[in-house]
C-alpha cells in the first residue's frame, strides 16, 4: 500500500499544480472583445459577439466570424452553407439572412443552400422554442399534383432549369412545415429554405414567395454568456482562452461530474493485470484526456460515430499526421494539446505494464512534443487485447515455419 499511496500523492500534487497553482487564471472582468465595432456594406453595427474575419484577434468571438466580400457581409452557417447578412438585431439576438443563389427581380433564381436542422450557434427557433421563420420546400413531381398545399412555380421555374432527369417533371413549392402525408407519391424534396414574411391565411403566387425569400429569414443566435465574453465559463466563473485557462476550466467541469470513466479496467477485469499504482496513472490519463478534449470521453452525441470515443479518434488523427479539429487554437496551443493527448494515450493503455510511471508522465508533460512516441492504439475492451495477442502468436508461429493456418470461405 505504501507505493500506491505515494503514487496517489504524486497524482494529487500534479493535479494541484494544474488546478490550484494556476488559479490566478480565473477572472471575472469583461475583456477587450466587447469594445470593437466594424462595418461592411450596409451592415454598420458589427460588434460583439460578431467580428469580421480580418478584425484584430481580440475582437468578438471567433465562432461568430463574418466575412466581407465586395461590400457584402456573409456568414457561414454550419451544416448549411454561406449566406448574405441583411441585418443583425442585438436586442432580439437574431440575424437575418438571404441565400446567395437568389437574385432580385429574377424569380427563376433558386436557393443554393439546403437548410436542414441547424447546429450551434444558430437556430431557427427562439429561446421560447417558437419558430422565427417559415420553412419552404422545393418539390419535384413526376406527375401533375392538384393540392392546396402546393404552389406551382411555373412560369418562373421550368423543368430544364430545376431537374437533371430527362423525363418531364413538375415543379412546386410548399410553404410551412412538412408532415407525414404532405409529400405526394412520385414527389421528392429538392431544396429547403425559409422566409420571414408569410401568413397562413394567404396563399401567394410563386413570384410573391420569391419576393419574400429576397427579404430573407431570421435565425436565433446562441449568445455567449455575457459575464465572460470571449472566455470559457463554468459554475459562474470565467476562464481566459489560454492553455492554463483551459486546464482550470476542464477541472471545474470535471469536479461536477461522475468519475466512472476514470476507473482503471483492472479493477473490473482481473485477467489483464493486478491492481497497482498504475491504476492511478490510468485515472490521471483519463483526466488529462478530458482536459485536452474539452468534452466527456464517452459522449455519443457527436457528428461522426468514429469520434464517439475521443482517445481512439485522437490516436488515429495523430497517427495519420493530422491535427485535431478542436476549435480556434494557435500552433503553440495545438502542440501543448498534442503533448497532453499523447501522454494520456500512454496512461490509459489497457495493460497496466504498458503504462508509464508518474515520474515518466511528469517528464513527458515537461518535455518536447516532437520527442514523444505514439503508443499502441488503445483498446476499448480486454477482449480486443487478447484477440491481438492470439493473432501475434499465430503470426510468430507461422513465421518460424512450425505451423501455418490458411482460412478460406466455404
Amino acid at each position: 500500500m505504501g507505493s500506491r499511496s505515494l503514487a496517489l500523492s504524486r497524482w494529487v500534487l500534479i493535479v494541484a499544480f494544474l488546478v490550484v497553482g494556476l488559479a490566478g487564471e480565473t477572472c471575472n472582468a469583461k475583456d477587450e472583445s466587447t469594445k470593437c465595432t466594424s462595418s461592411c456594406g450596409n451592415i454598420h453595427n458589427i460588434s460583439y459577439p460578431f467580428r469580421l474575419k480580418h478584425d484584430p484577434k481580440h475582437c468578438g468571438n471567433v465562432k461568430y466570424t463574418l466575412f466581407c466580400e465586395n461590400d457584402n457581409t456573409l456568414v457561414d452557417v454550419p451544416s448549411s452553407g454561406r449566406y448574405y447578412v441583411q441585418g443583425i438585431n442585438y436586442h432580439n439576438q437574431t440575424i437575418r439572412l438571404v441565400d446567395p443563389g437568389l437574385q432580385n427581380n429574377n424569380c427563376s433564381s433558386m436557393p443554393r443552400n439546403f437548410l436542414p436542422g441547424l447546429r450551434f450557434p444558430y437556430s431557427i427557433v427562439n429561446t421560447k422554442g417558437s419558430p422565427l421563420s417559415t420553412p419552404i420546400f422545393y418539390i419535384m413531381c413526376s406527375n401533375p399534383v392538384n393540392s392546396s398545399l402546393y404552389v406551382e412555380t411555373a412560369p418562373c421555374l421550368n423543368t430544364s432549369s430545376t431537374s437533371l432527369v430527362q423525363q418531364k417533371t413538375y415543379s412546386y413549392v410548399k410553404v410551412g412545415a412538412m408532415v407525414v402525408g404532405d409529400l405526394n407519391r412520385g414527389c421528392s424534396v429538392e431544396y429547403a429554405s425559409a422566409l420571414l414574411n408569410y401568413s397562413k391565411d394567404y396563399m401567394p403566387s410563386y413570384k410573391s414567395i420569391h419576393s419574400a425569400l429576397m427579404y430573407g429569414f431570421e435565425l436565433s443566435v446562441d449568445w455567449p454568456y455575457e459575464k465572460c465574453p470571449g472566455q470559457w465559463t463554468s459554475n459562474s466563473k470565467c476562464f481566459p482562452r489560454t492553455i492554463p485557462g483551459l486546464i482550470r476550466f476542464r477541472w471545474e467541469v470535471t469536479k461536477a461530474r461522475g468519475t466512472m470513466g476514470y476507473i482503471a479496467p483492472e479493477l473490473f477485469y482481473k485477467n489483464i493485470g493486478g491492481v497497482s499504482y498504475k491504476a492511478d496513472v490510468y485515472s490521471f490519463g483519463m483526466l488529462l484526456m478530458e482536459m485536452a478534449s474539452r468534452r466527456k470521453n464517452f459522449n455519443s452525441m457527436v457528428e461522426r460515430s468514429s469520434q464517439t470515443y475521443f482517445p481512439l479518434w485522437a490516436y488515429d488523427q495523430y497517427n495519420k499526421g493530422n491535427d485535431l479539429e478542436m476549435g480556434d487554437f494557435n500552433e503553440e496551443e495545438k502542440k501543448i494539446i498534442k503533448k497532453m493527448v499523447i501522454t494520456a494515450l500512454w496512461c490509459i493503455q489497457m495493460k497496466p505494464s504498458d503504462r508509464p510511471s508518474m515520474n515518466k508522465v511528469i517528464e513527458m508533460l515537461g518535455g518536447d512534443v516532437e520527442s514523444l512516441k505514439m503508443p499502441i492504439r488503445p483498446f476499448l475492451y480486454p477482449q480486443e487485447m487478447h484477440a491481438i495477442d492470439v493473432q501475434e502468436n499465430l503470426n510468430s508461429i507461422g513465421s518460424n515455419g512450425e505451423l501455418t493456418w490458411t482460412l478460406s470461405a466455404r
